[in-house]
């Protein structure tokens, strides 16, 4: 009976040894995800955990790369999509893995024409490495964190969408006017233009504002800014509607898809205006 209790005790320490290689650890296996090459690949559709529709980042005729989700489209993040589409064919497992978090998960289908559709889940626990689960088989790898790095801010769709209305650096603006169709409203310049410029041409962290319609929403014209730097204009047209949410709509001449919105409007002084 002495004999027999260390016996069972090592088989069970063995069987849970046994039990927790199987379930828990990974066993190494560093392999590409894709098949397809950077070159192959001709769209990626992104299905966010946190987003309600998916996106698409797709190779046109020119070789370049169009972001659209729903009806908004970028066409001038190119460099970044290209990025994404070489980080995602680069992408290796690290590792075997035996569970996949039922949510929270990414969805990717990688397109090309030599090698249709790949589709992949992506997840990445509080704990633990990040995880890919192949939808076709089923298997499940462990990912290397640097690789997924590059990959994690390109799966929002935000990513591709920049918040600057101007392609001008506030510093060169030396004087900004403002008018209301036809009729003259202020006008500012020196160190009270430099102040006032930011937020006509990148203001921070402005939503989009994807409510707006540049056609139907003519009515809530509010003002025209104007931008001087060494004399040559740059405008912005201001909408307001105290009903959206934010009431306030900034678009830029160089960006006219790009829509911003404020919920306050910082207009200057009477101190500042000439």
């Amino acid at each position: 009976m002495r004999t027999l209790v260390p016996i069972l005790l090592l088989a069970c320490l063995g069987y849970a040894a046994w039990y927790y290689w199987q379930a828990y650890t990974d066993r190494p296996l560093r392999e590409h995800v894709l098949l397809a090459s950077p070159a192959e690949i001709s769209s990626v559709s992104v299905q966010p955990w946190s987003a309600v529709q998916p996106f698409t980042v797709t190779r046109n005729e020119a070789g370049g790369w169009v972001v659209r989700e729903g009806t908004i489209q970028v066409l001038d993040q190119a460099e970044k999509a290209e990025a994404f589409v070489e980080a995602l064919a680069a992408l290796r497992t690290d590792s075997v893995a035996q569970r996949f978090p039922a949510e929270e998960l990414s969805l990717l289908t990688v397109h090309s024409e030599a090698h249709g559709a790949e589709t992949f889940a992506l997840a990445r626990p509080l704990e633990g490495p990040a995880l890919l689960r192949v939808e076709a088989t089923g298997d499940v790898f462990a990912l290397p964190e640097a690789a997924l790095r590059p990959l994690l801010p390109a799966l929002d769709f935000n990513y591709y969408r920049e918040r600057r209305l101007l392609r001008l650096a506030p510093a060169r603006v030396d004087s900004i006017v403002a008018w209301q169709r036809d009729s003259f409203l202020w006008r500012i310049t020196g160190p009270a233009a430099a102040l006032h410029a930011p937020t006509f041409i990148a203001p921070a962290d402005a939503p989009y504002a994807d409510h707006f319609d540049e056609i139907a929403h003519q009515d809530r014209y509010h003002a025209t800014i104007i931008l001087y730097a060494a004399g040559q204009p740059h405008r912005v047209t201001v909408f307001q509607d105290a009903l959206w949410q934010p009431p306030w709509v900034l678009v830029g001449a160089d960006f006219p898809r790009r829509f911003l919105g404020l919920d306050s409007l910082s207009f200057p002084q009477p101190g500042e205006i000439e």
